[in-house]
């Protein structure tokens, strides 16, 4: 799908029930608004040497309200569990309508530090979409970043000591 169509798409779906994303779920980039702007994604999020190949993101419910998740990935032959990211519902930022949000200021973490925020909506039950937006101005705010999610396909572990 190119971007206008998953922005319109996106426009359409419900947000997911706080408690339904828990665990593991594999991420997938989609069209970022043309080969170069998916190229220079997915060289950003799947580099072999840091942070390494983009697996998942993660969640977990916990007590309510809000709670957290970390981003996996797979470098130098391991797994790592990083760039921790607070959740909560919100209105949206792109339609004001309830969306699940990854909030990584929140936590601090390296996506934090380029102002990164994700919104994800239901495709349907174990398919979501969602939309992520960083950089430190209002035009670079203002691109779009989408990405799929499904799963879960694996429970929550939490993210590695140490790692950011």
């Amino acid at each position: 799908m190119s971007l206008r169509d998953v922005t319109a798409l996106f426009a359409q779906l419900v947000a997911p029930d706080f408690a339904e994303m828990d665990g593991e779920y594999t991420a997938r980039l989609t069209d970022q608004g043309g080969r170069l702007a998916t190229l220079r994604s997915r060289i950003g999020s799947s580099n072999p040497l840091f942070p390494g190949l983009w697996l998942c993101k993660a969640f977990t419910p916990g007590t309510g309200e809000p709670s957290h998740g970390y981003n996996s990935f797979r470098r130098l032959g391991r797994v790592e569990r990083r760039f921790r990211m607070q959740t909560s519902m919100v209105d949206s930022h792109y339609d004001g309508k309830p969306s699940f949000q990854l909030d990584y200021v929140a936590m601090g973490s390296l996506l934090g530090k380029m102002k990164m925020v994700d919104e994800l909506r239901r495709v349907r039950s174990g398919l979501y979409l969602g939309i992520g937006r960083y950089g430190f101005t209002d035009a670079e705010q203002a691109v779009p970043r989408p990405f799929t999610l499904e799963g879960p396909v694996g429970a929550f572990v939490g993210a590695d000591p140490g790692l950011k």
